[in-house]
């Protein structure tokens, strides 16, 4: 996942955390601490990555997401 603003990127999950679709995972303020956007899940899955220093360039990674799949009994 690739920010879409640049500003400030705090998080709400941690690495490891399991994550539905649509489930906000974090958000961008500008410097002055507005709120610019909610950062939303793509997938369900696993959070590998969270970007963890504040700072966000317009294109920086914002998150991995591991997508879970499910299991088909043989």
């Amino acid at each position: 996942m690739r920010s879409e603003q640049d500003g400030i990127f705090y998080p709400l999950v941690t690495p490891e955390s399991y994550v539905e679709k649509g489930m906000r995972i974090g958000y961008v303020t500008d410097y002055f601490g507005n709120k610019l956007v909610d950062v939303l899940s793509p997938t369900d899955g696993i959070v590998a990555y969270i970007c963890s220093v504040p700072s966000m360039k317009k294109g920086d990674t914002v998150a991995n997401i591991g997508e879970v799949g499910s299991l088909i009994a043989h």
